[in-house]
């Protein structure tokens, strides 16, 4: 069996990949979709793949989508797996229609937004956080992108003409294939993810069976669809680093909050200004040398620092999303700029366009996960320019508890020297 996995940003790629590797299939994933994919390896039962799609407009994510799910149904994928946004940001609809229209077929998306673990749950159709629905919460005030409703029928309904239906918790599918449309499954607990996952096979038994959803769902797309069906060997843990760079690009309140949880506990915190360090020309600038040269002293001697950029979590401004990219790749420059010459380091980027700016600019090969810290924080390796191999952490801005760099700092096995 394989699956194929198709993720709108780097982040939620890398955590959905963690949810298989980290019972034991062997997976991989691709940070890029603009560059040539490969043969799958038969050695490899998961692939997931990077259509950096999250901020295109609908029509160019669904080109994207559309050719990468040609390609997957050229790799005789058994499952394919459009991975949507935990708070349905993004093109989420136009991206289903682009999976369901490469298929060819008239089949149904079983889509489970829910994330139970995540404070994510859908009932009667409606997406919640924490119990408020989602565009009443943090994620309404994205200055990005704010969830415009918390209906996921009115959401699919903005960039697809698809049909959707809700099927509440213990409801019937649709039987033997052959009904096309969109079916949004209730999830309030996992039990009712794992309910949906049993049901499946019997449901849809053609193939490839097209799923939709967030890294809670394909958690137990592992555990119940794969791994009876895969044996392959865990991931060896990720070798410990003498430093650990956080880098944060989020203007998410949970991350500002994280932040903040962090600096209280005495780790050093450098702020990034649009007008300084992400200014165009600063990197290689004596500044720039003279900042980076900080930074590195300081994790030589600490173990561990933040990067971030000024104002997280107090800017309600919208900002463009062209502005938002340059801003991520101008971090991704910086931090190259700081960590060349430096051997052992690890790396835990908050923030999907930041994580892909660094991974593009410092990690170009491969990225292997490697299980995870907590929930929504999965851990890799990737191999960086001089062929060495480096951990990274990464989370969507909206992820996480509140001490989630306490608990990367324990899992790498990092404490800070004062």
């Amino acid at each position: 069996m394989k699956v194929i996995v198709i993720a709108d940003d780097f982040t939620g790629a890398l955590d959905t990949a963690s949810q298989f590797s980290k019972i034991g299939i062997p997976t991989v994933a691709y940070p890029s979709a603009r560059k040539e994919l490969p043969q799958v390896d038969g050695g490899v039962c998961v692939v997931v793949v990077n259509s950096e799609s999250r901020h295109l407009q609908p029509s160019e994510a669904y080109a994207r989508v559309y050719a990468l799910s040609r390609w997957a149904m050229g790799q005789r994928a058994s499952i394919l797996y459009k991975k949507t946004d935990s708070a349905l940001r993004g093109n989420v609809g136009s991206e289903l229609q682009a999976m369901a229209d490469a298929c060819g077929r008239s089949a149904p998306i079983y889509f489970l937004p829910g994330y139970p673990r995540s404070a994510r749950t859908t009932v009667g159709g409606v997406q919640y956080y924490d119990g408020i629905p989602i565009a009443q919460s943090v994620f309404g005030r994205d200055p990005l992108e704010p969830v415009a409703h918390s209906d996921v029928r009115k959401i699919l309904a903005s960039q697809t003409s698809m049909s959707s239906r809700v099927v509440a918790r213990g409801g019937a599918f649709p039987q033997g294939g052959g009904q096309a449309g969109i079916y949004i499954c209730d999830s309030q607990e996992d039990a009712d993810i794992q309910s949906v996952c049993r049901r499946l096979p019997a449901a849809c038994p053609e193939s490839p069976l097209l799923l939709a959803g967030c890294a809670g769902f394909a958690e137990h797309v592992a555990k119940e669809l794969l791994l009876a069906l895969s044996r392959g060997g865990a991931g060896q843990p990720p070798p410990a680093p003498d430093s650990l760079l956080i880098v944060s690009g989020s203007l998410n309140d949970i991350t500002a909050e994280q932040l903040r949880y962090g600096k209280e506990r005495g780790i050093p915190a450098f702020q990034l200004h649009e007008d300084a360090e992400l200014a165009p020309g600063y990197v290689g600038s004596p500044a720039c040398r003279s900042f980076s040269e900080q930074v590195r002293r300081t994790l030589r001697e600490g173990r561990v620092a933040i990067l971030e950029t000024a104002g997280v979590g107090g800017r309600r401004e919208a900002i463009p999303k062209e502005q938002f990219v340059n801003i991520s790749e101008s971090i991704a420059m910086l931090v190259q700029c700081i960590l060349t010459g430096e051997e052992n380091y690890a790396v835990a980027v908050f923030g999907g366009d930041t994580l892909q700016a660094i991974i593009d600019r410092l990690f170009p090969f491969g990225i292997v996960p490697q299980g995870e810290v907590e929930v929504g924080v999965p851990a890799a390796c990737a191999m960086s320019h001089s062929r060495k191999n480096h951990v990274i952490i990464s989370k969507s801005g909206g992820l996480g508890q509140r001490d989630v760099i306490v608990k990367i700092m324990r899992f790498l096995h990092i404490t800070r020297r004062d």
